[in-house]
C-alpha cells in the first residue's frame, strides 16, 4: 500500500483518497476545544463516567459532546470514531 500524499504541491495517486483526508481534516477542525478532549479520552477506551470524572463535568454532558461529534464527523457511535482513527493513521504511516 502507497503512503497518502496530501501535500498541495505534489499530485496525489488517489486523489479520492486525498479528499477523503482532506475532507476529515476539515471536518476535525470543526470540533470545539473540549469535543477535542472528549474524542481523545474515547480514543483512550474510555466509557462516559470516567470521560466525565476525568474532566470535571456530568456524564450527561459528555453524551451531549459524543452527539455533537458524531454528528459533525458524520459517523454514529465511538467505534466508528475509532476505527476511522486508527485507519487514518494506519493510512499516513503507509
Amino acid at each position: 500500500m502507497s503512503a497518502i500524499n496530501i501535500s498541495p504541491n505534489q499530485p496525489s495517486n488517489n486523489i479520492k483518497t486525498r479528499n477523503t483526508m482532506m475532507n476529515m481534516i476539515t471536518l476535525i477542525q470543526t470540533l470545539s476545544k473540549r469535543e477535542k478532549q472528549i474524542a481523545m479520552k474515547i480514543m483512550e477506551g474510555l466509557p462516559n463516567k470516567l470521560i466525565a470524572a476525568d474532566l470535571f463535568i456530568s456524564e450527561r454532558t459528555v453524551k451531549f459532546h459524543c452527539a455533537n461529534i458524531y454528528r459533525k464527523l458524520n459517523i454514529s457511535n465511538r467505534a466508528t470514531l475509532m476505527a476511522n482513527y486508527y485507519k487514518d493513521l494506519y493510512d499516513m504511516a503507509s
